[in-house]
C-alpha cells in the first residue's frame, strides 16, 4: 500500500505542473464564395469566377497558411475540329495569373464523332503558406482559354472554399 501512495505523491506535483503550463491555441477559420451566374470565358487571361477575402488576424508566429479548393462546371462549347482546352486555377492577392502547379486543364475533344460530355465539373486545390498576418488576403478562382484559337466557353456554377490556420504541420 505504501508504494501506491508514494507513486501518487510523486506524480501529483508533475501533473499539477503540466496542467498549469501555457497551452498554445491553434487558430483556424474557413471562408468561401459561390456563384450561379454563367460566366463567358473568351480570352487567355484569367477571368475571375469567384473571390473570397479573408481577414487574417495576428498570430503567435506571425504567419498563416491557407488551403484553397475551387470547383466549376464548364460547358462544352461544341463544334469545330480542334481540341478546345481551358484552365481552372487559383491565386491569392492577384488576378493576373494562377499558380501553375495548381492549374487544372479541361480538354473538350471536338473532333467530329467524339462523344464528349456537355458539362464537366473540374476542381483544383492549392496551399498558400506563410501569408502575412494582421491583414486581408483575397483568393481568386479563375478560368481561361489555353490558347486564343480555343472557342469561347461558359462556366456555370462555381464554388470556392478557403481554410486557414496559424499552425503549419
Amino acid at each position: 500500500m505504501k508504494i501506491k501512495i508514494r507513486s501518487v505523491a510523486i506524480m501529483l506535483p508533475v501533473c499539477l505542473a503540466l496542467g498549469s503550463s501555457p497551452v498554445l491555441a491553434i487558430e483556424s477559420g474557413i471562408e468561401g464564395a459561390t456563384q450561379r451566374a454563367k460566366n463567358l470565358i473568351d480570352g487567355t487571361a484569367p477571368d475571375t469566377l469567384v473571390k473570397s477575402t479573408v481577414a487574417i488576424p495576428s498570430g503567435p508566429g506571425g504567419k498563416w497558411h491557407c488551403a484553397v479548393t475551387c470547383s466549376a462546371e464548364m460547358i462544352n462549347p461544341g463544334g469545330g475540329v480542334i481540341d478546345n482546352r481551358y484552365i481552372l486555377g487559383v491565386n491569392v492577392d492577384t488576378t493576373s495569373s494562377t499558380v501553375a502547379n495548381c492549374d487544372r486543364t479541361v480538354d473538350f475533344d471536338d473532333n467530329p464523332g467524339s462523344d464528349d460530355e456537355n458539362r464537366v465539373e473540374v476542381s483544383t486545390t492549392c496551399p498558400f503558406k506563410n501569408l502575412t498576418s494582421n491583414t486581408n488576403h483575397t483568393f481568386y478562382c479563375s478560368a481561361r482559354k489555353q490558347q486564343d484559337a480555343d472557342k469561347n466557353m461558359t462556366v456555370d456554377d462555381t464554388s470556392m472554399t478557403v481554410t486557414c490556420s496559424d499552425n503549419l504541420l
